[in-house]
């Protein structure tokens, strides 16, 4: 039971902030570019560019989340 309402709370978590993506990348098609010391990218929608940073955000974030269990089921099985 409590797997399954975390997994909801997370679920709706992610959809919400898909919802207010969608919503921002519609009402702002302005484009701008990112330039880091003397680098500097294409010109890109807001929008884009915000499904880009969440959706790195969203594979960063799992890929430590398993790798933080796998380390936590590791030292279980030492002890």
């Amino acid at each position: 039971m409590k797997l399954s309402l975390l997994f909801i709370l997370c679920l709706s978590f992610v959809i919400l902030l898909m919802t207010i993506v969608s919503i921002v990348s519609a009402q702002n098609p302005t484009t701008l570019s990112l330039q880091f010391l003397t680098l500097r990218s294409i010109s890109i929608p807001v929008g884009l560019l915000l499904t880009f940073s969440l959706v790195l955000g969203m594979i960063t974030g799992g890929t430590l989340w398993m790798v933080g269990q796998a380390i936590n089921l590791r030292q279980d099985r030492r002890v």
